[in-house]
């Protein structure tokens, strides 16, 4: 059985078959450097950042990369002038972000400006001191500016200290296709408008979908969206941290999304921390007429008015498996729901408080949230509804869920109605195999709710244990577990809250492209990122084009082939592997071929077509102007 190393060592035969790309390398030193040498090496570099791109051609076959020196580039420093102009095939790559800082000293819209360019990166370096002021495009991303450009990464930067009226620190615009990994976005504001409006502290992104991957948001201010806006957007952002993002109010005393603001959209928002965010509605996110997953997310300490853990108004989404603990609001300590459909799934809510209405979650505005395996524990209110309160012609649906020592559990106003079903309610319930039996909960290895259970340890069993009414595989929490000895859930699903296991540690597979709509003669860019959690497992790795006409085209061996062929097969996976971002093949794309497409990718067992997971799909368009 091949090991993962030759995985690797196949990936880069696979990049060498696409065609051998030259490289050259350019180097700048604010220090040392004189803009009058060629710039060849570290001992001739340039002195300046804006010279070298201005003397630095790349091409697809010959990209080139400015390596920067440490130091301070700034105008009073080293005579740099802003912004720096970005190029295709062109890349900037700092010694450190800690000692590579690109300061605008707000001389400057911005500091780095990326428009209708594509393949090129910018790394390990910081970026501070943009503030634009202006209108149009000299009011959008203070810190870098990406309009109508693709396949560009930005990782391991410090982006703080800037300002614009949309997008403080970074702007995305017109379909630009951005990848952000490993960046401290920090520090950052929003300029208001004449009518005292600002938006995306942190980030703006506006009719594009860039991914944010292990990414720190933090301290940002804007009015709307002080950590992050987005608009008409359907973006992925994973393991980030949003922490301290404060929204200001406009003048009439409100504000919308602390950490991110959420207009038209529909993200998937996963594996990301929620930590003391602040805003009049939403702290932590504020949606509106969006429809968004959010999975497995922590909310924390969050404060707003409504909603401090997520303010829903219009439209819906999914929560799932996510965790909120101690959040404060007037109206709903957790979640605020307003006009809105969602799905709350398999949630935790746990010292919650709200001033006036709903601890755990407010329900308002003929809202009907569907709330499935949820815990609500020891939240509060000051009025009406210590877990939830519903109000104004709305209805809320529980099942298997556990609702105990919040005060009240539920309060309704009369034009308002609740459906609630095998659930354990303090003080009982009228309805469908509910039960008022104390839950005994558990302290084990992630938490305090996990459910008493004689094999694991305990002295007695929950009476929540197997009180589903249907089983934990068709509930899909059978990789989860109610228990401190972490063995996962079977037969008949438990109540409440399920908390990962170490069995739930499953291979992933994620695919992306560079965009979601081209044109002949466009480049189209394909990525696939793998991850495997758990134990070792060995697998057959799948990359495949869906045509319009439903015919399946893999790729195999560096090219493709009409059928199912595995890209590699045979490859072990060792616990813990993270593949990062891969890119499988680029390719121009030819004309005559207009239609809808697929791009998919899937780890089945070595083979066969039994999906260890997967398939994963982005679809895209090709339109021939």
């Amino acid at each position: 059985m091949r090991k993962l190393c030759l995985w690797v060592v196949a990936a880069a035969c696979v990049l060498l078959a696409i065609g051998a790309v030259l490289a050259a390398d350019y180097y700048v030193d604010a220090d040392n450097g004189s803009d009058a040498n060629t710039g060849a090496s570290p001992l001739v570099a340039w002195k300046t950042i804006s010279h070298a791109l201005a003397s630095v051609n790349g091409t697809a076959g010959d990209p080139a990369t400015i390596y920067i020196a440490a130091g301070t580039y700034s105008p009073s420093e080293n005579g740099e002038s802003f912004p720096l102009q970005m190029e295709s095939y062109v890349s900037l790559s700092g010694e450190g972000a800690n000692t590579v800082i690109l300061d605008a000293e707000e001389s400057a819209y911005h500091v780095i400006y990326c428009a209708q360019v594509d393949h090129l990166t910018i790394e390990d370096l910081t970026v501070k001191g943009g503030e634009a002021s202006g209108s149009g495009t000299d009011g959008k991303g203070g810190g870098l500016l990406f309009a109508a450009c693709s396949d560009i990464i930005v990782q391991y930067c410090t982006i703080g200290e800037n300002s614009a009226w949309l997008g403080g620190g970074v702007h995305c615009d017109a379909r630009a296709a951005v990848w952000l990994e490993g960046c401290l976005i920090s520090e950052n504001s929003s300029i208001p408008d004449a009518y005292g409006y600002s938006y995306g502290g942190g980030l703006g992104i506006f009719r594009s979908s860039p991914t944010l991957i292990h990414c720190s948001i933090e301290s940002n201010s804007a009015v709307i969206g002080a950590g992050l806006v987005c608009d008409d957007s359907s973006s992925r952002i994973a393991w980030c941290d949003f922490l301290e993002n404060s929204c200001i109010p406009d003048p009439d005393g409100g504000s919308w999304g602390g950490g991110v603001r959420l207009t038209e959209a529909s993200p998937l928002i996963e594996d990301c921390t929620f930590t003391r965010n602040s805003a009049s509605r939403g702290a932590a996110i504020q949606t509106v007429d969006s429809f968004f997953s959010i999975d497995r997310c922590e909310f924390r300490d969050n404060e707003a008015d409504s909603g401090a853990g997520i303010h829903i108004w219009g439209a819906g989404g999914d929560i799932v498996s996510c965790e909120f603990v101690n959040n404060f609001a007037s109206w709903g300590g957790a979640i605020s729901a307003n006009d809105c459909l969602p799905t709350v799934k398999n949630c935790v809510f746990a010292l919650n408080v709200a001033q006036y209405t709903g601890g755990g979650m407010y329900v308002d505005n003929e809202a009907q949230p569907f709330i499935t395996s949820c815990t609500f524990y020891s939240n509060s209110a000051g009025v009406f509804g210590g877990a939830v309160g519903i109000l104004n012609n709305s209805s809320a649906t529980f099942e298997n869920s556990i609702l105990w020592a919040n005060g009240t559990e539920m309060d309704l106003q009369e034009d308002c109605s609740a459906s609630v079903s095998n659930c354990c309610v303090y003080g009982g319930y009228p309805g469908h195999n509910n039960i008022s039996d104390d839950p005994l909960f558990a302290t084990g290895p992630d938490g305090d709710y996990y459910l008493s259970c004689v094999p694991a340890g305990q002295d007695e069993d929950s009476p929540c244990i197997d009180a589903g009414n249907d089983t934990a595989t068709n509930c899909e929490l059978d990789c989860l577990t109610t228990r401190t000895d972490e063995v996962p859930d079977s037969w008949m699903v438990d109540l409440g809250y399920h908390y990962p296991t170490d069995a739930a540690g499953e291979p992933a597979v994620y695919c992306y492209l560079n965009d979601e709509n081209f044109a002949p003669g466009d480049t189209l860019i394909a990525q696939v990122e793998i991850d495997n959690p758990g134990p070792a497992v060995a697998v057959d790795v799948y990359v495949a084009i869906v045509l319009p006409d439903g015919a399946i085209m893999c790729f195999t061996g560096g090219s493709f082939a009409l059928g199912l062929y595995a890209w590699f097969s045979d490859i072990t996976l060792v616990e813990g592997f993270a593949s990062g971002v891969v890119t499988a093949f680029e390719t121009p794309v030819p004309g005559g071929m207009d239609g809808n497409y697929l791009f998919a990718a899937a780890l089945t067992e070595p083979g066969t077509l039994t999906y260890l997971a997967g398939p994963c799909i982005y679809a895209f368009t090709i339109q021939t102007p």
